[in-house]
């Protein structure tokens, strides 16, 4: 019972932090989105930094989820 139990919680904390890294990207994806409604002449400004960390942490996320 001890061991199955230690065996739940060795599986749930990747899957809290992995729920809590989708939390943050979706976020993210909000606030990009809100900056592209609101400005689009200084979207072009913001475009390249925004986009490359979004790309990141997509990349991040799925590295995590396959492992």
């Amino acid at each position: 019972m001890k061991r199955l139990l230690i065996l739940l919680r060795i599986l749930i904390l990747p899957l809290r932090i992995l729920i809590l890294l989708l939390r943050i990207l979706i976020l993210l994806l909000r606030i990009l989105i809100l900056l592209l409604l609101r400005r689009p002449l200084t979207f072009r400004k913001l475009q390249q930094p925004l986009v490359l960390l979004t790309v990141i942490i997509i990349i991040i996320t799925i590295i995590i989820i396959m492992n």
